[in-house]
């Protein structure tokens, strides 16, 4: 079970402003980066 506070919803809007609403897309940006690696049997 994951513990959050009751007042979630406030606390993410002071922090994010209306963060339930994706920006533009000229705005979004992706920060991950993965490696794939195959190993050899």
């Amino acid at each position: 079970m994951l513990s959050a506070p009751k007042q979630y919803d406030t606390i993410l809007k002071q922090y994010y402003g209306d963060y339930m609403t994706l920006p533009p897309k000229e705005k979004q940006f992706y920060s991950h980066e993965f490696e794939a690696y195959q190993l050899e049997d």
